[in-house]
């Protein structure tokens, strides 16, 4: 019984790696550098926080420009330029606390989804 329950341990950790990471599909994660990037033209709206960072997006997909200018005059969430390198320095399940290191906003810290962030080339 107990051979049978470390067999099935080891083969459980072995099949945890089945996927292997490109550049495209690696999600970055606490510590490592990326770039912004969003899938639609224009900048990447960096949230203060993580619950502004859902109204962010929620603007976004619903195109709700005025609701994004109020958000950046009370300093709420600003407007980044895609490209600029980020340092990780949190992450929850959909978003990531982000540094950034270049640009305009270099110093400032902010929230944005995962899915936003570009891994530096490692491969």
């Amino acid at each position: 019984m107990r051979l049978l329950a470390i067999s099935f341990t080891l083969l459980a950790l072995s099949a945890c790696n089945l996927v292997r990471e490109t550049p495209v599909s690696h999600v970055v994660h606490k510590g490592e550098q990326a770039s912004l990037f969003r899938p639609k033209a224009g900048p990447v709206w960096v949230a203060a926080d993580r619950d502004t960072a859902h109204v962010v997006n929620a603007s976004l997909i619903g195109g709700d420009t005025a609701r994004l200018g109020a958000l950046e005059k009370t300093g709420k969430a600003f407007p980044a330029e895609p490209g600029t390198v980020v340092r990780v320095l949190e992450e929850s399940f959909n978003e990531r606390q982000v540094r950034l290191t270049s640009g305009r906003y270099a110093g400032k810290e902010g929230w944005v989804p995962y899915e936003w962030l570009r891994p530096e080339r490692r491969y």
